[in-house]
C-alpha cells in the first residue's frame, strides 16, 4: 500500500494513521488491525 504521509504537531512519536476504509483500500478488512506493526519506507524517485 502506498499512501502520501504528513506528519502534523499533534501526531505522537512512534505513531502512524491511516484511514480504516478508502475507495480503493480496505485496511481494516485487507491489510491489518488496530495495534498492528508497520513500516514506513520512502519513495523511490
Amino acid at each position: 500500500m502506498s499512501v502520501p504521509v504528513v506528519a502534523t504537531e499533534g501526531m505522537v512519536d512512534g505513531v502512524v494513521w491511516v484511514p480504516a476504509n478508502s475507495v480503493g483500500a480496505g485496511v481494516l478488512a485487507d491489510l491489518a488491525s488496530p495495534g498492528s506493526t508497520v513500516t514506513l519506507k520512502g519513495a523511490a524517485q
